[in-house]
């Protein structure tokens, strides 16, 4: 059964997150805690380390730690470089089990060979992003779906 769930919110980032869904034991009930509103001008949101104000690459890692929405950043062959715990409650692991393993661990054997044509066509620079839905393994053997943007990132 797939569940819908849509967020509006006032929050950091206006917009819709939707197709969202679950099957098997995931409920809609243990979605709706990953996503929680930061307020525009919440100090969390603004304050670094020591008090200061987060610029640059501080403000980035807060915005990527703090985010209520899944991300990871992968290196070129597609091994988890860094994940945030969102996403890692998406799919029952701790952010730190990620690291070093292929995405394709985690993408429906279904969803594969497209994902993996998709980033090298992206790697070509053939495209500047790409959004797909698609589907992720959970740990307790569900199958997540999500919509899911990935683009190149600099270094």
């Amino acid at each position: 059964m797939m569940q819908k769930l849509r967020i509006s919110s006032g929050a950091v980032a206006d917009g819709w997150m939707d197709d969202v869904g679950t099957s098997g034991g995931t409920s809609f009930d243990d979605l709706r805690g990953l996503y929680r509103p930061m307020a525009r001008g919440s100090r969390r949101a603004q304050v670094g380390e020591g008090g200061r104000m987060a610029t640059g690459s501080d403000m980035f890692a807060l915005t990527f730690r703090d985010s209520p929405i899944g991300m990871a950043l992968l290196d070129s062959s597609g091994h988890y470089v860094e994940v945030n715990d969102a996403f890692g409650r998406i799919l029952g692991r701790p952010a730190d089990h990620f690291m070093g393993r292929h995405f394709g661990e985690y993408t429906h054997p279904d969803d594969l060979p497209r994902d993996i044509e998709l980033m090298q066509q992206l790697y070509r620079d053939e495209l500047p992003f790409y959004q797909v839905q698609k589907r992720f393994l959970h740990r307790e053997g569900d199958t997540i779906w999500a919509r899911v943007t990935v683009s190149d990132m600099p270094v």
